[in-house]
């Protein structure tokens, strides 16, 4: 979250430095500087981010290896439990709801607290965004 927001953050700092600045030539030497700055820690957090990533599927891979159920199954327990959820959300919810109110009982089916399912759902998935946003910058393969 924090590296897409250095590339956001450079133009307004370039417009800060230039109105403050009167001399044009030392502002340009300070706004390289900044964007050079900002350029760096941004590569820096990649690179600590890729790593943190990597520690994680080495983590995952061993978990999947093992020989246990209460180890190697947790990850796809809760994949199910998602993909149950997610069905009874689009599926069973409503088409329960729809039989209900056609056999004439007014009874309103509780819902999914369907932020957290997805927050959880995409965490598993890997989708927060931040795989794509490496890929579009060219920093992974």
């Amino acid at each position: 979250m924090a590296v897409p927001l250095l590339t956001i953050l450079t133009p307004l700092v370039a417009e800060v430095i230039t109105s403050a600045v009167s001399d044009k030539s030392q502002a340009r030497n300070i706004i390289t500087a900044v964007t050079d700055k900002l350029t760096q820690r941004e590569a820096e957090m990649s690179r600590a981010i890729t790593d943190i990533n990597t520690a994680q599927m080495q983590v995952n891979k061993t978990e999947a290896q093992h020989r246990s159920l209460f180890v190697a199954g947790w990850r796809p327990a809760i994949g199910w439990v998602c993909a149950c959820a997610l069905a009874w959300m689009f599926i069973g919810r409503p088409a329960a709801q729809s039989a209900l109110l056609a056999a004439g009982y007014d009874i309103v089916l509780p819902d999914l607290p369907d932020d957290r399912l997805f927050e959880l759902t995409l965490g598993m998935l890997g989708m927060a965004g931040l795989r794509t946003w490496e890929k579009s910058r060219g920093l992974s393969r």
